[in-house]
């Protein structure tokens, strides 16, 4: 399926249900997508690389400033309870 604010523009289904044949793909299949969140981003940045709002070779932190100071979650055992430290330094 693909959408605009519109509405839908295109929906259909193609295909078997199984590789080894069988059942044709219909709208209401249900299946499994695993780890498409890669897939997703992925297409995100370049269409913001095709409308020039994003660089690929430009600093990270240009992105998202709190990138530029990225910290690590330090496990504690009690009394010491997990914090949060800079990633090239020491919690206090």
């Amino acid at each position: 399926m693909a959408a605009t604010e519109g509405g839908k523009v295109y929906e259909g289904a193609f295909g078997v249900r199984s590789l080894a044949g069988g059942a044709a793909m219909t709208l209401n299949t249900i299946f499994r997508i695993a780890s498409m969140t890669k897939a997703i981003t992925s297409v995100a940045a370049m269409q913001l690389v095709e409308r020039g709002k994003l660089t690929l070779d430009g600093p990270v932190p240009a992105i998202d400033p709190a990138l530029g100071s990225p910290r690590v979650l330090t496990v504690g055992s009690m009394p010491r309870p997990a914090v949060l430290r800079p990633l090239n330094g020491r919690s206090r």
